[in-house]
């Protein structure tokens, strides 16, 4: 036989490279998998919580809309502050009131039924014809809040007056009928406010983790114009023609990979559109929520990393620990080439026993520990998704907890009682319970804040929610539902009984004195659910409530007066 030179890698390397290399693709294998799995999950997640910043800025822009356009309602349905006619100084100080409680608006005013500004802030367009413009028009018939637009009469008369340095206003409008005493309509009650109040709303939600991981927030119109960009800076995407992106799923939890203008590459975006104010104001706004891809998928990509670094470690282990213990297998081996070449030579030698199922044993044990290890890293893994879903589940009850809580009072707020009294008439209605309400207001609540200043006055807003607290049932839905103004649903509660608690809730408010501000006094009106009426509803116990409570106010306060 031909001489040939034996191959250059010992059976040693063999085996450490065999088993290195199918540690290696094992590990691989798996950590791919439990990778792309958690990246699926932080992708998830992600574009989860892109779609809450989305809903959460909706909301808060709802509310702010729907307060705003209530205020102007409740002004204009003052029927005593128009007793002395638009033009008086009584109606002049309440507008100027108004402008200083919140200072976004820039403009308010009253016209006649003819269209001419009988009174405004600052005498602005005072004894000018404003018939023709779209909110005297739309709010003869009812309240009214128009689109975004620019003022450029406002911003020539606010250049004139002290703020010279005003800029083009960009504003909407609200607006409400004002009815006389017989229900005659008197005029129109005009706001104009700056639009400076979104960017300072969203500011307020920008803070924090979604600022950090570089999420930002958009508003378009109907028509898909932009009316708003991060910090209120959409020059630069107007002269990129940016319009609402076309290419995304609308009003669905998922976000999706958009194609901005802006730069080349994608961002993950998420739209929801804008809850309707009022029925009669359906503006169609859509908020856009985006965040860079490399931004949202950074925690993914940089486990999938770890997960493929963590492989290749493995694998460098087990190879070495295959070399190690090949070194009994090629022991044995060469043994028994040693005995069979004596053999060969005639000399009295046998074939040892060897023992390599031994050594075998030993590598699988190897192989197995391994494989345990793999499995141990699988599992932390699949712990840190877990830990990672409890962290967002734990922030997205918080998000919703804060949604639904006023944070002055820690009562629910409008949305949360409106949540929750939904499910309290749907069960009075179903069981044939009687359900009853009560609203609250504080008397004279803008003297505290003027004589005492706004601490005082959050000081009396805190110490009244306690006294609600104290003397309710668990089962009664407390709120404050407005500045001033407190809301009391109460299952199981007859009018007469809620009319009841109503006068023990004056008299226990009435004689508890405040610090700084000592004692106040409240006006209540009680109304209950119209059981034999099915059209009867939550809105017209609050409307009826309310109605009640005015009567309380207009004869003397400090007293409680039920819906008939």
């Amino acid at each position: 036989m031909p001489q040939t030179d034996p191959p250059y890698r010992s059976l040693r390397t063999q085996i450490a490279l065999v088993f290195g290399g199918f540690s290696v693709f094992l590990a691989v294998v798996l950590c791919l998998l439990a990778g792309e799995f958690l990246k699926w999950r932080l992708q998830q997640q992600a574009a989860t919580a892109l779609h809450i910043v989305a809903s959460n800025t909706a909301t808060m822009l709802q509310q702010d809309l729907q307060q705003q356009s209530r205020r102007a309602q409740v002004l204009a349905t003052s029927k005593e502050l128009w007793e002395q006619g638009l033009a008086s100084r009584g109606v002049a100080d309440m507008l100027a009131r108004m402008q200083h409680i919140n200072p976004h608006n820039v403009w308010i005013g009253v016209a006649d039924v003819h269209g001419t500004v009988q009174n405004a802030t600052d005498h602005l367009l005072q004894g000018t014809d404003v018939s023709q413009r779209p909110w005297f028009q739309y709010a003869q018939s009812g309240p009214f809040i128009s689109q975004v637009y620019t003022s450029q009469q406002l911003t020539q008369l606010l250049q004139k007056s002290a703020d010279a340095s005003a800029q083009a206003l960009r504003v909407v409008d609200f607006a409400a009928p004002i009815q006389g005493p017989d229900g005659s309509l008197l005029g129109v009650l005009g706001i104009h406010s700056s639009w400076d109040w979104a960017r300072d709303a969203v500011e307020r939600l920008q803070q924090g983790a979604a600022k950090n991981n570089q999420q930002s927030i958009f508003i378009f119109d109907k028509a898909g114009t932009l009316i708003y960009a991060p910090d209120g800076a959409t020059a630069p995407y107007t002269r990129l023609e940016q319009t609402l992106p076309e290419a995304m799923e609308r009003n669905s939890p998922n976000a999706n990979l958009v194609q901005w203008k802006d730069r080349a590459q994608p961002f993950l975006t998420s739209a929801v559109q804008l809850p309707t104010p009022s029925p009669a104001n359906d503006l169609g706004w859509w908020i856009v929520a985006r965040q860079p891809v490399e931004a949202a998928y950074a925690d993914a990509n940089r486990m999938l990393w770890l997960s493929l670094g963590f492989a290749g470690i493995a694998g460098l282990l087990t190879a070495l620990v295959a070399w190690t213990l090949a070194r009994h297998v090629s022991d044995d081996l060469k043994q028994l080439a040693q005995a069979a070449s004596q053999i060969q030579a005639h000399t009295h030698a046998s074939i040892p026993l060897l023992h390599s199922n031994r050594e075998v044993f030993k590598l699988s044990q190897a192989l197995s520990g391994m494989t345990a290890q793999l499995l141990r890293a699988n599992e932390e893994m699949q712990k840190q998704v877990h830990r990672r879903t409890q962290e967002l589940q734990a922030a997205n009850a918080e998000l919703q907890r804060q949604a639904n809580t006023d944070a002055l009072t820690q009562l629910l707020n409008r949305r949360g009682f409106d949540t929750q009294a939904t499910l309290a008439l749907a069960l009075a209605r179903r069981s044939g319970r009687p359900l009853s309400m009560i609203s609250l207001d504080i008397d004279f609540f803008k003297s505290v804040n003027d004589q005492f200043g706004h601490d005082a006055g959050d000081s009396v807003l805190a110490n009244l929610a306690d006294i609600l607290r104290q003397r309710t049932r668990q089962a009664d839905i407390v709120a404050r539902i407005g500045g001033e103004e407190f809301a009391l649903l109460l299952p199981d509660t007859s009018a007469s009984a809620a009319q009841q608690l109503a006068q023990e809730l004056l008299e226990s408010i009435e004689r508890t004195p405040i610090p700084t501000v000592g004692h106040i006094t409240v006006s209540a009106g009680v109304s209950s659910l119209r059981s034999e009426e099915a059209s009867d509803d939550l809105h017209s116990m609050i409307k009826r409530s309310d109605e009640a409570l005015y009567e309380a106010k207009r004869a003397g306060r400090n007293r409680v007066h039920r819906a008939g």
